[in-house]
């Protein structure tokens, strides 16, 4: 148990000894006073019921209170677990944008490779051809002056 629900049992145990003890006394009628007349009642127990009336009115708004406190937490979760949801969401479609842009820039990418790749092989291509036409001019000289000599 609490120390606050502890001490509030041990009170009202005291509470209830007290008047147990002293139900004598607080059963007693007396003269009392009621503005325009006078009535006669036990005020040991007016008070005591009094009392009683006033403790269950503080119970019923301590129990008021936390209920609405609980009602408010419980609203303040379902707006977070909202808030959190829709942050995934962001942070999921933020994800998608950026697999589409890396997806488009590989596909750029792919493709320049691809042209350079190309380039590349009608380079290669254009050397190949030079160089068969210069090795077949140098064996036309080459067959010229062979037939010249012999």
């Amino acid at each position: 148990m609490k120390t606050r629900t502890l001490a509030l049992l041990i009170a009202l145990f005291l509470l209830g000894l007290f008047c147990a003890l002293n139900w004598q006394a607080l059963s007693t009628p007396s003269a009392l006073s009621l503005g325009l007349m006078e009535v006669q009642a036990p005020l040991g127990l007016i008070l005591l019921g009094a009392t009683v009336v006033i403790s269950g009115l503080f119970l019923f708004y301590i129990v008021s209170q936390q209920a609405y406190l609980l009602m408010e937490s419980r609203r303040f979760t379902k707006e977070l677990q909202a808030q959190r949801q829709l942050a995934d969401q962001a942070e999921a479609s933020r994800f998608t944008e950026l697999q589409t842009r890396l997806e488009a820039l590989v596909g750029q990418l792919e493709q320049g490779r691809q042209g350079v790749e190309q380039r590349l092989q009608a380079k290669s291509d254009e050397a190949v051809r030079e160089l068969s036409a210069h090795l077949a001019e140098m064996e036309d000289k080459l067959d010229r002056a062979l037939a010249r000599l012999g």
